[in-house]
């Protein structure tokens, strides 16, 4: 007789529909992380900050990058100027707001395509035993190069732009999250609803889409939203020692490695920017420490 599973891998009850559990689950590990005070603080501080970097831009009227007044340089912060302008005379607070923009989606990109690609060679490794060697092999021979080495090899080789950064710090980080994964469906893999689905002819692909990510979706959440910080961090690290976003375009890192030279006019310039990337990554680990703890079924209560 076939039985109804629910995401987390348990019989559903008589009578109770496999929606309505999945429904039950998300709703506990929502009031679970709500108890994570913070968590939750890290989790309105970072919605404050992304809303700010990707909607307050449109309302401000001046531009980040062309909007230059050498005689307005280094001003002091007023109504005009909220953050005071930097050595060309541009508005600093529109700058910082597009540079979170620049180096949030940074981190946002290569966090999944880091997922997409290191995830699956993960999840297939596990899963097929033929392949679980070769693909290890390999995954270790890149987790042997130190990844800001790796990224920065990457972005020397194609070159300094958005796109190859983001493709270098992807790379650098994907045998992080191919270890992760694989050793979360190696958990879930020889569970008794999976045989009972292969016993009952359900294809492997099915299976892998219906019962093993489902009851690994905990481990992905958590470690995508944690290496995002990382992932931030590794891009404004390549911006600052000029490997990565190039000026004039607004990028935290690249915004910190320009104000070194004016650290005696104005610290302001250094001070916002730095502020920006700690309070970031802050949140998200924030995010991620509550959310592990939601997820992790030995806090139930």
């Amino acid at each position: 007789m076939a039985t109804n599973l629910t995401a987390s891998g348990t019989e559903a009850g008589p009578g109770e529909p496999v929606a309505f559990k999945k429904q039950n689950n998300a709703k506990e590990i929502w009031r679970r992380f709500r108890k994570n005070r913070n968590a939750m603080v890290g989790l309105v501080l970072f919605a404050i900050v992304f809303l700010g970097c990707f909607v307050a831009p449109m309302f401000i009227p001046y531009s980040a990058v062309t909007k230059q007044n050498i005689r307005n340089k280094f001003a002091s912060p007023s109504l005009a100027h909220v953050a005071g302008t930097d050595h060309f005379g541009r508005d600093e607070l529109s700058r910082l707001l597009y540079g979170g923009r620049t180096t949030m989606a940074i981190g946002i990109v290569a966090a999944a395509m880091s997922l997409l690609v290191g995830g699956s060679l993960g999840m297939f490794a596990a899963y097929y035993d033929k392949l679980d060697n070769p693909i290890m092999r390999f995954i270790d021979i890149l987790a042997s190069i130190p990844p800001i080495l790796m990224a920065l090899a990457i972005v020397s080789a194609l070159g300094t732009n958005l796109q190859n950064v983001v493709l270098a710090i992807a790379t650098a980080r994907m045998p992080a999250f191919c270890r992760v994964i694989r050793a979360a469906v190696l958990s879930v893999a020889d569970q008794e609803y999976i045989e009972a689905a292969r016993a009952g002819g359900t294809g492997d692909l099915r299976i892998l889409a219906k019962h093993v990510l489902p009851n690994c979706l905990g481990t992905i959440i958590v470690q995508t939203t944690m290496n995002m910080s990382l992932l931030m961090l590794a891009a404004a690290s390549l911006s600052f020692i000029g490997m990565g976003v190039q000026p004039p375009a607004p990028e935290w890192g690249a915004m910190l490695s320009e104000a070194r030279e004016y650290m005696r006019q104005t610290t302001m310039l250094m001070i916002l920017p730095g502020i920006g990337i700690v309070m970031v990554t802050t949140q998200l680990n924030l995010i991620g420490d509550g959310l592990r703890d939601a997820f992790d079924p030995r806090l139930k209560n």
